[in-house]
């Protein structure tokens, strides 16, 4: 679950945080709630693929508090998806 009503974007960060993969992903621009993708398939001149420049100043207080939910809830995620002792260990 998300944990509010899915307006504020540190509930959606926390979802994202949640899946069972041991490897899970945080891009800057979606921590910070860009609009703009950095990167569209199947354009070549159309969009600026992979030339958009992170805000700057960089909103370093954004930035960590996203970053340091997204980790907490990994972290919970982990422990809720953590096999019985012994399991899996060869």
């Amino acid at each position: 679950t998300l944990g509010g009503d899915g307006r504020d974007p540190l509930d959606w960060v926390r979802f994202a945080a949640l899946g069972p993969s041991p490897l899970a992903l945080l891009p800057a621009e979606d921590a910070l709630a860009l609009v703009e993708q950095p990167n569209l398939p199947g354009t070549v001149d159309q969009h600026p693929n992979w030339r958009r420049r992170l805000p700057s100043p960089l909103p370093d207080d954004v930035l960590g508090a996203r970053l340091q939910a997204f980790a907490e809830a990994r972290a919970a995620s982990r422990t809720d998806h953590a096999p019985p002792d012994g399991a899996g260990v060869q």
